[in-house]
């Protein structure tokens, strides 16, 4: 009974989500079938999409704030005027997830993020395939919200706009239009907080919600911390070479020589350790 009823609200959140949160159910579960050492680099392309998305999102709200300074709104539909007061809060909510999430998994590496969210960890329950999907797919979801609310105000303008001579000002239904403006922000706020509570809530199953930094070292520009080492891969790489992927274009900046992050040579002594990001 509770399997089907998981279900019906998979597929209902797939129809806010637009499809994408199969998508990215699919693409988690491929991830986390791979063989040991194929995942490389996956991390750090996972980061060059939000980075992408971050910056669409940025130009959606340039346009939202643009598009609310027209003059001849007024004389336009109520309509379009509501869809960018929401569309701007959605794709505010977007921006705010991305800049949450890579902040938070900034300082971890794969394996820590694998023990938060890793399925039947020490007999736990696991956590949901689906859930995980569902925080990785929003900023995306936002974006083509947000964006649709653009061009559905634009069509909306152009096809209600009157431009006769005194002709009068559209009078605004307030109350249908705060309900319309107000509802896509509410909508974006209640993901941040669906966010922010999966996050959290990863995080300290993994125990790292706060992980202290050791030292700064001046000489490769860069923080290093204790708990963001994967001993088994700093073991085959450089003594001065760094694991996590974020701060590896920063220490190939300063030391233009020094070899790539993660491409040392493997270490023969040891086994390297599975490392899984599924989020």
């Amino acid at each position: 009974m509770a399997k089907g009823w998981r279900n019906y609200l998979w597929r209902l959140s797939n129809v806010f989500l637009l499809g994408f949160g199969h998508r990215y159910k699919e693409r988690y579960a491929k991830y986390a079938s791979l063989p040991i050492g194929e995942e490389q680099g996956w991390r750090e392309e996972n980061q060059k999409e939000w980075d992408r998305i971050s910056v669409a999102l940025a130009l959606v709200i340039a346009v939202h704030a643009a598009s609310l300074a027209i003059s001849d709104v007024t004389l336009a539909s109520w309509v379009c005027r509501a869809l960018w007061y929401g569309g701007f809060g959605l794709a505010l909510s977007g921006l705010v997830i991305i800049s949450y999430i890579t902040v938070s998994l900034f300082n971890l590496t794969d394996k820590e993020v694998d023990k938060a969210v890793q399925m039947h960890s020490e007999g736990r329950a696991d956590m949901s395939l689906e859930i995980i999907a569902s925080v990785g797919a929003m900023p995306i979801v936002l974006l083509l919200w947000s964006t649709a609310f653009v061009m559905t105000g634009l069509l909306i303008l152009v096809f209600t706009v009157n431009y006769s001579q005194g002709a009068p000002v559209n009078a605004v239904p307030m109350r249908r239009f705060r309900i319309l403006a107000s509802v896509p922000t509410f909508v974006g706020v209640a993901a941040v907080i669906w966010v922010v509570i999966v996050v959290e809530g990863a995080l300290r199953r993994a125990g790292t919600s706060h992980v202290p930094r050791d030292s700064y070292d001046k000489y490769d520009m860069t923080f290093t911390f204790n708990t963001a080492v994967d001993r088994s891969v700093q073991r085959g790489c450089d003594e001065n070479a760094y694991v996590t992927p974020v701060t590896a274009r920063v220490s190939r900046l300063a030391r233009p020589n020094a070899s790539p992050v993660g491409m040392g040579e493997p270490s023969r002594s040891g086994h390297a350790e599975q490392h899984r990001l599924t989020m």
